[in-house]
């Protein structure tokens, strides 16, 4: 809404209009949701900051996770918790560059956003795992917890949620995320389905560009930059040989010598092709990875007084301490807790086709490799064209629980580079509205 005043006259006009013709008093309805999104939108616009603040983790170690809610006009509104990937990275990326409310011009002020999932959804951001962002613990803990922890400190963290914001408590649940969410949104997601007395009305999972199963998606790099035109054909075969190395390493549960030759295979793909961005092959600059005016806004101190945060801040979008110590967890699966999650919930798995970092192809031996009952009948539904005002927008192949979409002129960040069809996705999946 750019002018409200504008708005109010609007309104103004359709009342006097549904006075005067009696037939068309259903016409008040839409004059009134109106003056209720007007409101709502005033609201939001007079206080972004208004829910903010941290939610505990596990008590033994004062674990606090930084969270950031932001609620949609409608208050029986699905309720969609954020994961940011890295691992590391803040979930102030997506709040403030992808599908939050707002982002961040250059000279640090809120710009509102026409791709806000907050249009139809409540939104909750939050930061994991500690050291995260605003995320941290009053108690040291070992890597090994620190790792294990994770799915657990985000449940408590949802339990204070619950808590604190009781009349949300019972909204349709999902989690969505993107990168190395991939490995989080499982993990989470089959947690909460294993807590026999939870109250928590998960519904579905969507991960974009997600890294979930490196023995199937590390194999797809010599290939996608061989059709790009990014490597030759002995280029491409030498990358063959560096994947099938990266394919045993995993096999024999060597993880650090895995992430190195996985490393070198991504590394090379880039070094190869004249350095294009890793979040999307058509650009070059690495232009994609600038969040600089994320994390200054950020640390503003009015930022951080408005979010409860204290004197907390970080200098780094993705937190490199937490990437170090993730690190022997990487190139490890989480495949194994899909059959038990495509049994109870709906997932959605969503690529941008121009991603040099989780390739479509990637995605899709990942999902092709999943042991579920639903499996045969994925292999041999009918891929449809999903289209977006009237454009082809991706590709969706689904069967029963599971939905595949490759995004259309996106890169890894495809809620960034793709904001309106990505909520029209979001919204098809949710809504169950088909993609015809």
């Amino acid at each position: 809404i750019n002018n409200p005043l504008k708005l109010i006259v609007l309104i103004y006009n359709y009342c006097n209009i549904v006075i005067v013709i009696p037939f068309q008093l259903i016409m008040m309805k839409k004059a009134v949701a109106a003056l209720l999104l007007l409101v709502s939108s005033l609201a939001l616009a007079s206080n972004p900051f208004k829910y903010g603040g941290y939610l505990d983790g596990d008590s033994d170690y004062g674990v606090k996770i930084f969270y950031w809610f932001f609620p949609a006009q409608n208050p029986d509104a699905p309720l969609i918790l954020w994961l940011q990937g890295g691992p590391g990275c803040t979930g102030a990326m997506a709040a403030l560059a992808e599908n939050g409310p707002y982002t961040v011009d250059d000279h640090l002020k809120l710009v509102e956003n026409p791709g806000a999932w907050t249009q139809k959804y409540h939104m909750l951001y939050v930061d994991s795992p500690i050291g995260t962002g605003f995320s941290y613990s009053e108690k040291p803990m070992s890597d090994d917890v620190f790792r294990a922890s994770i799915p657990e400190n985000l449940f408590l963290a949802l339990g204070d949620f619950r808590n604190k914001f009781k009349s949300f408590a019972d909204n349709d649940f999902y989690i969505f995320g993107e990168s190395y969410a991939g490995k989080y949104i499982p993990q989470l997601s089959h947690y909460i389905l294993q807590q026999k007395d939870t109250q928590i009305p998960l519904k579905g999972i969507g991960i974009g560009d997600g890294f979930s199963d490196p023995l199937s998606q590390s194999q797809s790099y010599a290939d996608f930059g061989y059709q790009f035109g990014l490597l030759n054909a002995n280029q491409r075969s030498a990358m063959l040989l560096q994947q099938a190395n990266v394919r045993k390493l995993i096999e024999g549960q060597k993880w650090m010598e895995a992430l190195a030759e996985h490393t070198n295979v991504t590394y090379e793909l880039l070094a190869f092709s004249g350095w294009p961005d890793p979040s999307d092959v058509r650009k070059y600059g690495f232009s994609s990875l600038n969040f600089t005016g994320v994390i200054d806004f950020m640390n503003l101190v009015s930022t951080r007084q408005a979010l409860n945060v204290g004197n907390r801040s970080y200098s780094e979008i993705c937190n490199s301490d937490v990437g170090q110590r993730m690190s022997i967890e990487q190139m490890q699966s989480v495949k194994p807790l899909f059959a038990d999650i495509l049994s109870s919930i709906r997932v959605l798995e969503f690529n941008g086709n121009f991603d040099p970092t989780v390739p479509p192809a990637a995605c899709e031996e990942f999902l092709l490799s999943i042991d579920w009952d639903g499996l045969d009948g994925y292999k041999s539904a009918k891929r449809q064209v999903w289209r977006y005002n009237g454009e082809t927008a991706g590709y969706v192949q689904a069967f029963k629980a599971l939905t595949h979409v490759t995004v259309v002129q996106a890169g890894h960040m495809a809620t960034e580079d793709q904001p309106m069809r990505v909520f029209d996705m979001v919204d098809r999946f949710i809504e169950k509205r088909g993609w015809q």
